[in-house]
């Protein structure tokens, strides 16, 4: 007995218990890939229709997402402290409606429903871009790529983690194409103080996940986008 709950406490904490197909995503040149999320609620079939309508969200900002916002920062001896932001994501809600998906596979995983998703009819399930989790801690230089990382923690609901951080990897790379800084200086009973403000305000189109990484003991979950250049 000892053994197996030893063996189903690893099994739980291991980023094994997500499809392959979820933790290194399949990239082709032809068509993308993109899963969808739902709690895991008493019908099976309920989840799986919740998570549609998420993947055909996701394929509307997959098309085209306008970023925009600020960012503060207060300048500090040791750095930059991070205040807060205003960023916002903005893409078409209408043309969600006349998105249709394909459902390749699905999974059960956490009290959460995975479904992998394309568009049209092909069913095969391409190479992943990425094999192992080196980019978990250094950034892969792809050719012929844009990539950036998000990361978010990992909240009861875990399809909210994932969402928040694919989403905090669109802004990443958002930034990194096009952020602007400015410094707001004030004098204070001859004190100075001083925020600043970092501003992106761009168009992004065909951002798609390369790969997931979760580490429980750490409560956090990763993600890495790429965008072809």
């Amino acid at each position: 007995m000892f053994f197996l709950l030893l063996f189903l406490s690893y099994s739980i904490d291991d980023t094994t218990v997500y499809p392959r197909w979820f933790l290194q995503m399949p990239i082709s040149s032809k068509r993308v890939y993109i899963v969808g999320y739902a709690p895991l609620y008493k019908y099976l079939s309920s989840s799986i229709k919740e998570a549609r309508k998420v993947t055909k969200r996701k394929f509307a900002i997959y098309r085209r997402d306008s970023i925009v916002g600020e960012r503060a920062f207060a300048p500090t001896p040791i750095g930059k402290i991070y205040l807060g932001e205003t960023i916002m994501e903005f893409f078409d809600t209408n043309a969600i409606k006349d998105i249709k998906v394909s459902i390749i596979d699905t999974a059960v995983v956490q009290d959460m429903v995975l479904i992998l998703s394309t568009l049209g009819r092909d069913r095969k399930i391409p190479s992943p871009l990425i094999t192992d989790t080196s980019w978990v801690d250094e950034m892969p230089d792809f050719s012929g790529w844009f990539v950036a990382k998000g990361e978010a923690p990992i909240y009861e609901y875990e399809h909210h983690s994932w969402l928040a951080a694919e989403r905090n990897a669109r802004v990443s790379l958002a930034t990194f194409l096009e952020y602007h800084e400015k410094a707001l200086k004030k004098l204070n009973n001859k004190s100075l103080s001083g925020v600043s403000l970092g501003s992106v305000n761009v168009v992004v189109s065909r951002v798609q996940v390369l790969a997931r990484y979760i580490n429980r003991k750490n409560g956090y979950c990763s993600v890495l986008v790429g965008m072809r250049k």
